[in-house]
């Protein structure tokens, strides 16, 4: 039994190579391999700007929860108070701090603001045209301006 347990031992020792957690994936996009054609970098600013869409699942994020019904812009509508009484907190700026609703937009906003951060990283080595890294690098930074504003 001592002699199995030192043979299998060598052969799990030998079987192993010094690069063999440092591989690269063989399929996929990665963010080393991505960044080559005009068209990836327009792709990855939309990816940024995707951030700014409404999102109406639970926990999502409703743009104008923020701005809109917290002003004298729009009102929540419904039948009464107790319908949608989370809304009616907010446009009454009484609304819980931890709500999925504000914990939705932060999440957006930081989402943004890392793909802008990353566009920002990666684009300017392309090898592309002035304009067109110009304007995608003017773009990221207005998106990642206006998230955090927001």
């Amino acid at each position: 039994m001592k002699r199995l347990s030192i043979i299998f031992l060598i052969f799990v020792l030998a079987s192993c190579e010094q690069n063999f957690l440092e591989r690269s994936p063989i399929i996929g996009i990665t963010q080393e391999n991505f960044y080559q054609t005009e068209e990836d970098a327009y792709s990855a600013v939309n990816a940024a700007y995707a951030a700014l869409q409404f999102e109406l699942s639970p926990g999502g994020h409703f743009r104008w929860f923020w701005g809109d019904i917290m002003s004298d812009d729009s009102q929540k509508g419904g039948s009464g108070d107790n319908d949608a009484y989370e809304l009616l907190l907010l446009e009454t700026f009484q609304g819980p701090v931890n709500t999925d609703l504000l914990e939705g937009e932060w999440s957006a906003c930081y989402e943004g603001i890392y793909r802008a951060n990353t566009v920002l990283e990666y684009i300017p080595p392309m090898e592309i045209s002035d304009a067109v890294k110009n304007q995608v690098l003017a773009e990221a930074k207005f998106i990642r301006a206006w998230m955090f504003y927001n």
